[in-house]
């Protein structure tokens, strides 16, 4: 599955009308993330691209605090969840690229 339907998914939007508006998002939090020299992609995968599971967490938490026009307190705690995620790739050295 495509990181645009995880997105897609977990925002529970079934049309692809608001793909263009989810990529903005999506590569925003991606080169926030590779700025930082945190890997988004698995490297034993044979896929073509596949985000570790952080980096979908943590794309999917930026997202959902960007998107639309909803309750404020909840994109407020979902843009702090992605803070903390972010952060925690940020120390991990595992998460490093080299």
């Amino acid at each position: 599955m495509a990181l645009i339907d995880d997105v897609r998914t977990s925002l529970r939007i079934k049309s692809m009308a608001y793909d263009d508006d989810i990529n903005i998002y999506i590569q925003s939090c991606l080169y926030d993330l590779e700025r930082l020299n945190i890997v988004t992609t698995d490297t034993d995968s044979t896929e073509a691209t596949v985000y570790t599971p952080e980096v979908k967490t943590a794309v999917i938490a930026y997202v959902k605090s960007q998107f639309g026009n909803g309750n404020e307190d909840k994109k407020k705690l979902w843009f702090e969840t992605h803070e903390k995620l972010r952060l925690t790739m940020f120390l991990d050295k595992s998460k490093k690229k080299v």
